[in-house]
């Protein structure tokens, strides 16, 4: 019998809080789609790491395809970045081999602070 105050009903709730948290449970999370281009002399840059860091929480992030866009990963489940101020850091480098050892290190090559809206978000940056 599930009581309140039995040990049946704690180790049911830890045992959904954890299930959440391996899931990767992001309720309540306002969040934005954020897709974009980075170009350098408005030619397109591919295999660019697109960062988006909140003040406080997860990070988004994507990589540049051959065209230079990229499109936001927030969980495993959700795609954009939190809705509000975000610094906003570009790298290159960053490459893993298949067991996932860095092979370079990520050096940035640009950064600013961006506003994210609810609904969709497209930026487009211009590197030096």
């Amino acid at each position: 019998m599930l009581t309140k105050n039995g040990p049946t009903f704690f180790g049911g709730l830890l045992l959904a809080m954890g299930l959440c948290i391996l899931a990767g449970c992001d309720q309540g999370v306002a969040l934005g789609t954020v897709e974009g281009r980075v170009t350098r002399n408005g030619q397109p840059q591919p295999g660019l790491w697109v960062q988006f860091k909140p003040e406080n929480g997860r990070p988004g992030e994507g990589r540049t395809d051959s065209d230079g866009r990229f499109e936001l990963v927030y969980s495993q489940h959700k795609m954009g970045a939190l809705v509000g101020r975000n610094r906003v850091t570009i790298y290159s480098g960053g490459e893993t081999d298949s067991r996932d050892n860095e092979l370079s290190p990520r050096v940035e090559v640009f950064t600013t602070e961006v506003d994210v809206q609810h609904g969709g978000n497209d930026f487009d940056f211009e590197v030096p």
